[in-house]
């Protein structure tokens, strides 16, 4: 916070006065000067200024960097620039070939300045799109996974792991690693924005359903209160018309409703059916995976020497070994 006795000269009216009048100067002095095609609005923003005019954009520049000046140092100098450019601009502007050839060389070294440090500046490249967009699309002529699980071992990379069953807002799934693939994210994301969309929509309907009954209502006691004052040509037209049916203003919505719930009961039917096919395959993987590591312990056992049923090892047949074997019977007899 800055001392009390400080001096502001933002909040200073007459210093405030005196820098939007200049700012407003040198906005209306900077679209008269003629610019050459190349500083000219031409869109380029690569190798030139875009569409916007380099002098306007100049002179806003230069206020937003100096607004938050306090010190009359810099201040000062800012200003009599300020009021020095206005004279240039103004002298351009009414066709003076030297204050032209000033504005001209200096956007010049602008547009230099700007293409080489363009080119210096070394920006990442692009990333490429399409490849995001392939993993979120499935795989031309891919089964599905509750139709190939479980795979025999020869076609797995590794050793199998078995899946674990997941379920997402009522859309079951199997998770086989850690990383989950782009593209059942996306059916999952989906699924889960169907199912929200049709909760909304039955919210809306259920409010129109109710809407129509007080509709209904109303129409029913329009009807009688013409009826009672002997109005019957009226009546009659109305109820031509349609007033005082029953269901009238709620029939829709309430149809509407009913499909609506058939839609998601018929997508709850179906999880359910996929729900129970991938547990089986859960299952089956399981006992697969049980049976492959009994298989894989077998192979270590035979590997080290060791027979099905065994406890004892077998000394593989060396003949150094074989000779400690008979010394050893020899030793034992004679004891």
């Amino acid at each position: 916070m800055p001392p009390p006795n400080l001096f502001l000269p933002r909040k200073s009216g007459p210093h405030r006065i005196a820098c939007i009048a200049l700012y407003r100067s040198l906005l209306a002095q900077s679209v008269r000067v003629p610019l050459p095609a190349r500083f000219a609005n031409n869109g380029d923003a690569e190798n030139g200024f875009g569409k916007i005019n380099p002098l306007k954009h100049l002179v806003r520049k230069k206020f937003r960097q100096n607004s938050h000046h306090t010190s009359p140092r810099l201040i000062v100098p800012a200003l009599k620039a300020g009021y020095a450019a206005e004279d240039l601009l103004y002298a351009a502007g009414t066709g003076d070939a030297s204050a032209l050839k000033k504005i001209h060389d200096f956007l010049d070294s602008l547009l230099k300045q700007k293409v080489a440090a363009r080119k210096a500046c070394t920006q990442p490249p692009p990333r490429p799109t399409f490849a995001l967009k392939a993993r979120l699309r499935a795989y031309p002529g891919a089964q599905k996974v509750a139709d190939m699980r479980p795979l025999p071992l020869e076609k797995l990379s590794g050793n199998r792991h078995v899946p674990s069953l997941a379920i997402a807002t009522h859309a079951p799934f199997l998770r086989f690693k850690k990383e989950q693939s782009p593209y059942l994210s996306r059916v999952l994301s989906q699924k889960v924005k169907q199912r929200q969309k049709r909760n909304n929509w039955m919210d809306e309907l259920a409010t129109e359903v109710e809407m129509g009954v007080w509709e209904g209502e109303w129409e029913d006691n329009v009807l009688e209160a013409v009826m009672g004052e002997g109005r019957w040509r009226e009546s009659e037209e109305l109820e031509r018309e349609g007033w005082g049916d029953e269901d009238g203003w709620e029939r829709e919505p309430a149809r509407s409703k009913v499909l609506v719930y058939k839609d998601m009961g018929r997508e709850y039917k179906r999880a359910k059916e996929l729900a129970d096919r991938l547990v089986g395959v859960v299952e089956k993987e399981k006992e697969l995976w049980e049976q492959e590591r009994r298989d894989r312990k077998e192979a270590k056992r035979v590997a080290k020497g060791f027979e099905k049923g065994d406890t004892e090892r077998k000394v593989k047949g060396t003949g150094k070994s074989e000779k400690k074997v008979e010394d050893w019977k020899k030793e034992v007899e004679a004891w």
